[in-house]
């Protein structure tokens, strides 16, 4: 498979596959229980604001796209990796997006698509709240 499609492009598919399968499991589990741990609520577009969560493009895609994944996120959310993201990914970016807010930088950490960013890139936090 690398010998035709390379390994950079192999990781951004796999890294848009993880983006959307995750996305996918805080949707769920919103749905299911009225709210999240691993994401934020979904909500639509209103007022000129962006809504959050995963897009469909009709009610059939959506059902057919939660119907192939939902036993896959089930199953995912019964295991260490799932209590790991909880635990690390999403509350570690609350934490920078908490401290962010408080020292007045919010506006440079974005969405939970941070997590998939290269750990080199140039506009992550530091310790003392500075953006790069």
């Amino acid at each position: 498979m690398s010998q035709f499609q390379g390994e950079a492009n192999i990781r951004l598919r796999f890294t848009e596959y993880i983006k959307r399968f995750t996305s996918l499991a805080s949707y769920q589990e919103y749905s299911h229980t009225g709210r999240t741990k691993i994401g934020f609520p979904p909500t639509t577009f209103r007022n000129g604001q962006l809504g959050t969560g995963p897009v469909f493009t009709d009610d059939m895609a959506r059902q057919r796209e939660m119907r192939s994944n939902g036993h896959k996120i089930d199953a995912w959310r019964k295991t260490d990796s799932y209590k790991l993201y909880v635990k690390v990914s999403f509350h570690d970016f609350l934490v920078k997006r908490r401290t962010a807010e408080m020292k007045g930088l919010a506006k440079g950490i974005k969405a939970p698509y941070n997590y998939f960013r290269p750990r080199t890139s140039s506009d992550e936090i530091e310790e003392d709240g500075q953006i790069v």
